[in-house]
């Protein structure tokens, strides 16, 4: 009985640590080098970003379908994506799978699209 309850405890203890809606989102990097003051969002500056970078694999239709390109699910998934867009291009679980890494520019956009709230608009 008491295996039941430690099992059961730690259900709980689990879900109550992923149900939290607090960001926890790390930026990947410190330094950015978009200083012109303006506040990046993701309908304006992120999602023509995973537009062009995501949908060449994540093509319309399917389960490979770009479902970066909705606030709602890269907001929600942007841990994983930084996990994926940072991992070595050998890795079979890098993203984008064409082997090019995002630019200091494109990194930046989205660091800076963290550190800012996840703007939508």
């Amino acid at each position: 009985m008491k295996h039941y309850k430690f099992t059961f405890a730690i259900i709980i203890s689990g879900l109550m640590i992923f149900s939290c809606k607090k960001s926890t989102v790390n930026p990947v990097e410190e330094e950015l080098i978009i200083q012109d003051g303006s506040v990046v969002t993701f309908n304006k500056d992120i999602k023509p970003m995973f537009i062009l970078k995501c949908s060449p694999c994540h093509a319309a239709g399917g389960d490979r379908n770009n479902k970066y390109v909705e606030y709602n699910t890269s907001k929600t998934l942007i841990t994983g994506i930084i996990g994926r867009i940072t991992k070595d291009v050998s890795d079979p679980l890098f993203m984008p799978k064409n082997g090019t890494k995002l630019n200091k520019t494109e990194m930046d956009l989205v660091n800076k699209w963290i550190k800012e709230g996840l703007l939508e608009k």
